[in-house]
């Protein structure tokens, strides 16, 4: 699998086949189906170029009129003007692209509902909820809100207390903050493997019904 740019300040290219073994090991003793997914971001950032924009150009008249006070006439010559705005549409246009200014923009707490709508969506994109005695378990992070979430199936979630997901959680999250989702993915998947081959051990005649390949997206 060809990683984007974006993806590779997270993961490496061996770091692919590393989660799929280690999703193959974890579903040869649970009826688990774990299904890792990576995606970008789950916001919306149309709205953080005109944001910036507004910014830049704000603060470009604020120093336009300082230097008029000290230099009458000089802050509004035509060549200054059209300089601003030029520096500030290329100021935005640069930052606009970076993740960090990005989730600068990013209100916290819609950025964490948004992830969770996010799972939800891949969840079933994944048919999680296809697969038989419904033990589906999507391992979800997004990168742009720092964000993690642990989706299991009705067959599973109906039977495990509250909070069994919180250390996983915590791999995913940490495993992104230190760009080493590989490391992560795979604490969190052999951490589900304890837990599942607990409360869910493999069956007789089980079969792997999903692709134990990570799921990389936008």
């Amino acid at each position: 699998m060809k990683l984007e740019s974006w993806a590779r300040k997270y993961l490496k290219s061996e770091d692919i086949a590393r989660i799929e073994t280690c999703v193959a090991e974890a579903e040869k003793v649970t009826s688990g189906e774990i299904v890792p997914v990576i995606v970008r971001r789950s916001s919306s950032i149309g709205h953080v170029a005109p944001m910036l924009l507004m910014m830049f150009l704000l603060l470009f008249f604020v120093m336009i009129e300082i230097v008029e006070l000290e230099n009458p006439g000089f802050g509004h010559s035509w060549w200054n003007l059209v300089g601003g705005f030029l520096v500030s549409i290329l100021a935005t246009r640069i930052l606009a692209n970076s993740p960090r200014v990005q989730y600068f923009f990013i209100n916290r707490i819609d950025g964490e509902w948004l992830a969770k709508q996010r799972a939800k969506i891949e969840f079933y994109e994944a048919r999680l909820e296809q697969t038989k005695g419904r033990t589906g378990i999507l391992l979800f992070v997004s990168l742009m809100e720092r964000q993690a979430v642990v989706l299991a199936d009705r067959g599973i979630a109906g039977k495990l207390p509250e909070g069994t997901w919180d250390e996983i959680v915590l791999f995913l999250i940490q495993g992104a903050k230190s760009r080493d989702l590989g490391s992560g993915m795979c604490q969190a998947i052999q951490r589900c493997q304890e837990i599942l081959s607990e409360h869910f051990p493999i069956l007789d005649g089980d079969k792997d019904e999903l692709s134990n390949r990570p799921i990389i997206k936008e």
